[in-house]
């Protein structure tokens, strides 16, 4: 057909014929240097053309949404590749219907690579002169983008003869050049040719080369080894040698742990997943022993379930146990009583960390105990021994400096402002509102890149509960805001619930209680369907049952309050439970049950008087002031408290 084509060139050469003509990247003929040839490079769909184009071949039922949204993807514009992904899935039976008005059958794991697709861009790979084939397979094992120092490491070839191949690659049109030009750093035009690429490797060349890449990897960054050392992981596990994939993503765990406690959990994961198939040694029980024992410290932000948790504990015990390593098994007592807190018992928390302080005591590891003593400060919190947690917090802020650098790698995050942001929570609930200030202040100054996006959470929680004992509508709805953001920006589902609780609070606080209501039901179901952040439920409901009452609604009120109590008392979270019992009281008082609101409120007391949340005792002195005023007037026996006419109280007054 070539010799077809360039007859015709020549012969429209002085008549008024327009001959148009397509090809794929890469062709090159002899007409293209005439006088009157010009060429139109056409460039990938945009969003909207790309939608518009896979809205005619699929159709616009719901169920395609998301298909559409990964074709889109991975095609990157590409309006050939788009209709091939979805031929190969109505050809594989995916759809139901015709073309242009399909519905999806079921959920569909991965979207094939379609042959037609893998014929054209294989073709194209075939026709590379050898150096450059090699090396356009050296660089789909790198990965979409390629540095020329990795690919001069692995390939092993001279200098000119790599970059006559790129040049190639570049002409091809299957690399580009990435800006800053001077840098060398190469990425595959699309993903769809990277793949392509890097399936027509033999598996042992596949594994040679990720191996060599490993190697090339640890010797190029030996400066910035721990940084690197998931991607080292990766192509350590592609090449075979999973022993040496699962040092190194502990590696990785350890280095990440602080900054990002979800990737932390999810690289210990992987560690346990290479090291529990391999041969028993002192190494890879070592790495099993730590992989469960970090499972356990950072599941209760990730929502592991307590029955798993025990499991992975159970695991973690026995080889610590076997080793002698008493120093570990003190740190997985402490994490499973924090995993525990959030579905079971904060005494429960409270015991496991002090059995942990015991044997971190016995292994003769004053950093370990200091640690753990912060630990018990956060369960003696939960569990709302509050003057307990505040003479605890002191103690572990004075023994601060003995803490090593290696435990604080290890559990993940930086002792000091975890015990300053707690300190000042601690302050609040305290009642000492004006004391708290300095301690949060100083955690919301501390630079973000060095503490872990929960410490900086807490400061803004409690300032939104100090907004609340105080009526300040402005401060409450600046740390809303604040908590909204840094939750956003990491994404995490435990730190997206407390700052959708903070949000609901600081509503209440504004006296929009209809708004409160919402943002409060949408945290609790979203917390329940993530299981991240449960240990907050109880106040959240607590906070639920006051929206009611405040909007008027003491029906869902009552339903609220009651559901915060058993959740308190189940998890024996004392501080929620003497908020909802407040306002159980209040409830009932407005309804005309005066005894059963006075036995409330006496509960109530009593858990305030144990706890030392005074927070709470405005709201319960107010409740008292009503039922005592209500006492002292003389009435019918019929006559009982007008709901138009109860306090609205909400703690500020």
């Amino acid at each position: 057909s070539e010799e077809f084509v360039e007859a015709i060139v020549d012969a429209v050469v002085g008549t008024k014929t327009l001959l148009l003509l397509n090809f794929r990247p890469g062709y090159v003929a002899p007409w293209m240097q005439r006088s009157h040839y010009r060429q139109i490079s056409l460039g990938p769909l945009q969003g909207a053309e790309a939608s518009e184009l896979l809205s005619g071949l699929l159709g616009d039922d719901s169920s395609l949404a998301l298909l559409s949204r990964n074709i889109a993807e991975r095609a990157q514009g590409n309006p050939f590749f788009m209709e091939e992904l979805v031929n190969s899935l109505a050809e594989r039976g995916d759809f139901e219907g015709q073309r242009g008005a399909y519905r999806l059958k079921a959920g569909i794991d991965a979207i094939p690579l379609p042959p037609t697709v893998q014929a054209v861009l294989s073709a194209r790979i075939d026709r590379l002169a050898e150096t450059s084939r090699q090396l356009l397979q050296i660089a789909a094992v790198v990965g979409r983008e390629v540095p020329l120092a990795i690919l001069q490491s692995v390939a092993g070839l001279p200098a000119n003869d790599i970059a006559e191949a790129l040049l190639q690659l570049r002409r091809a049109e299957l690399l580009y050049e990435l800006p800053p030009f001077s840098d060398g750093v190469h990425g595959f035009l699309h993903p769809l040719i990277q793949e392509v690429a890097y399936q027509s490797l033999l598996q042992g060349r596949r594994r040679e080369l990720h191996g060599a890449l490993a190697r090339a990897l640890a010797e190029l960054f030996a400066d910035r080894a721990d940084e690197y050392a998931a991607l080292v992981a990766f192509h350590l596990e592609r090449a075979g040698d999973l022993l040496a994939a699962a040092q190194s993503h502990a590696r990785a765990a350890m280095w990440i742990g602080a900054k990002d406690p979800n990737q932390a959990y999810r690289s210990w994961m992987k560690v346990r997943e290479l090291a529990i198939n391999q041969p028993r040694s002192e190494q890879v029980d070592w790495l099993r022993m730590a992989a469960s024992g970090q499972i356990v410290n950072f599941g209760w932000r990730e929502g592991l379930p307590a029955e798993e948790a025990r499991l992975y504990f159970e695991e973690a015990r026995e080889l610590a146990l076997a080793a002698g390593n008493m120093r570990a098994n003190a740190m997985m007592h402490a994490g499973l009583g924090r995993l525990l807190a959030v579905r079971g018992s904060a005494d429960d928390y409270v015991a496991k960390v002090t059995e942990g302080i015991e044997l971190a005591r016995q292994a003769g590891d004053p950093s370990l105990e200091v640690m753990l003593t912060a630990g018990l400060c956060h369960a003696l919190r939960l569990s709302g021994r509050l003057t307990r947690a505040l003479e605890v917090n002191i103690e572990a802020t004075n023994r601060a400096h003995e803490v090593n650098k290696h435990h604080r790698t290890v559990l993940g995050f930086d002792i000091e402002p975890w015990l300053t942001a707690l300190r000042g929570q601690l302050l609040i609930m305290l009642g000492h509102g004006d004391d708290a200030r300095s301690y949060l202040d100083r955690v919301i100054q501390m630079d973000t890149e060095h503490i872990n996006a929960s410490d900086h959470m807490v400061p803004s929680i409690s300032y939104i509960d100090l907004a609340w004992v105080e009526g300040d509508v402005r401060l409450a709805e600046q740390h809303a805001e604040r908590a909204t953001s840094i939750a956003t920006r990491s994404g995490n589902p435990y730190l997206l619930t407390y700052a959708m609780a903070g949000r609901g609070l600081s509503l209440i606080v504004a006296g929009k209680y209809s708004a409160a209501v919402e943002e409060l039901n949408s945290g609790l179901d979203f917390a329940r369907r993530r299981k991240a952040g449960l240990e907050y439920e109880p106040r959240m409901l607590a906070d639920l049952a006051n929206a009611y009452r405040l909007k008027g609604d003491f029906v869902a009120a009552v339903r609220a309050a009651d559901e915060a109590i058993e959740v308190s008392t189940t998890r024996h979270t004392r501080v929620a439970e003497s908020f909802a019992r407040i306002l159980r009281a209040h409830i009932l008082f407005a309804s005309g049950a005066l005894k059963e609101a006075e036995g409330e409120l006496a509960r109530a007391e009593k858990l305030i008087e144990e706890t030392g949340a005074t927070i709470y005792a405005q709201l319960a002195r107010d409740l008292k002031a009503d039922l005592q005023s209500y006492a002292a007037v003389p009435r019918q026996p019929a006559d009982g408290p007008k709901l138009a006419t109860v306090r609205r109280s909400n703690g500020a007054s």
